[in-house]
């Protein structure tokens, strides 16, 4: 009995699968084991962009990527912006350090009318 590989097996996932965190990695290729996130903004970096490439990542030195609506699957390129890693850092601790207020929205108290200014 042969192996099936690729399409031609039950279990083929188009050549990606997700992880424990939920992100979206390569599963073959020439990009195997890298996230898909990474992965495409390194292909527009590769053409677009004017800072110096890690070769390791594809990314400029000091960066990384961040997804705007924090999906890890959501791996359009519209949905994916290059962070400054400190920057990436500060806002990730920051949110994990608040993470209790996390979604509370403020709400002023009306009762006593609006005067236009909060």
């Amino acid at each position: 009995m042969a192996i099936k590989l690729g399409e031609s097996n039950g279990k083929w996932k188009r050549g990606y699968y997700t992880n424990d965190k939920g992100y979206l990695r390569h599963s073959s290729g020439p990009h195997r084991s890298r996230y898909v996130h990474r992965q495409v903004l390194a292909n527009l970096c590769a053409v677009w962009c004017y800072y110096p490439l890690d070769p390791a990542t594809g990314l400029p030195f000091g960066f990384t990527v961040e997804h705007l609506d924090h999906r890890r699957a959501h791996n359009c390129i519209d949905n994916l912006i290059l962070l400054d890693i400190r920057i990436h850092n500060y806002l990730s601790w920051s949110s994990w350090l608040n993470k209790d207020r996390v979604g509370v929205v403020y709400e002023p108290d009306l009762s006593e009318g609006y005067d236009g200014d909060f």
